[in-house]
């Protein structure tokens, strides 16, 4: 079992496309050991241009994707704390508990606390995790990727574009287009939202909190 000692957090074993804890999760071939659920990846190996969804490096070969078995491993010898119950479960059996667990309000993702509150809980909350590049219409990109695959294929373009993070965002304006996105991904967004954001409160006070971790990353 493990210990605090071990520093593991479900994090650890978070799937960064679904963010869910890894079901049969494989190593893509990007040269970084960047591993996701195999049913993630199998969209992703039927673009045309196959590239890592986190450091954006191009596959190759599809046959270079293998199964994970070192965290599988390493999963059923896991064992962490469910945040609805508080119950020692194991890591490989997490998502079926997280399912039946009846401290949990499956109606949002498990990832953010339960909290008691009067307002009805939205069902179609907008993905933050990954975006479409404003050019080009990449998909799955996260925050980083998308910085980095707009520098690498879009340096010199000058149409004015929405910034996909921004326009995520509960106080985004999805019509506010950027006349310098580059300029706009360096200077507001060198962190993760998730991160500093905490969105069960209310929209300005999110926008703060963004705006004083973005300044503090500068």
């Amino acid at each position: 079992m493990a210990t605090s000692q071990d520093a593991e957090t479900i994090e650890s074993f978070t799937c960064s496309i679904c963010r869910e804890i890894f079901k049969d999760p494989v190593i893509l071939p990007c040269g970084n050991n960047h591993t996701m659920c195999r049913d993630c990846v199998l969209p992703l190996l039927k673009e045309e241009v196959k590239k890592c969804p986190t450091c954006r490096t191009d596959i190759t070969s599809v046959k270079g994707v293998k199964r994970n078995s070192a965290l599988k491993i390493k999963m059923r010898k896991t064992h962490l704390p469910c945040f609805g119950c508080n119950e020692q479960i194991c890591v490989n059996n997490m998502n079926e508990h997280i399912a039946s667990c009846d401290r949990i309000d499956k109606r949002i993702s498990y990832f953010k606390p339960v909290k008691e509150t009067t307002q009805i809980i939205p069902t179609d909350l907008p993905n933050r995790c990954t975006f479409k590049c404003p050019y080009c219409d990449v998909k799955n990109l996260e925050a980083r990727g998308l910085k980095e695959h707009c520098i690498e294929h879009h340096r010199y373009d000058s149409q004015q574009v929405v910034c996909p993070i921004c326009a995520s965002m509960p106080w985004g304006n999805k019509n506010q287009a950027s006349s310098d996105f580059l300029k706009h991904l360096d200077m507001r967004h060198k962190f993760e939202y998730d991160t500093y954001v905490d969105y069960s409160q209310d929209d300005d006070a999110m926008l703060q909190a963004a705006i004083r971790a973005s300044l503090q990353s500068s």
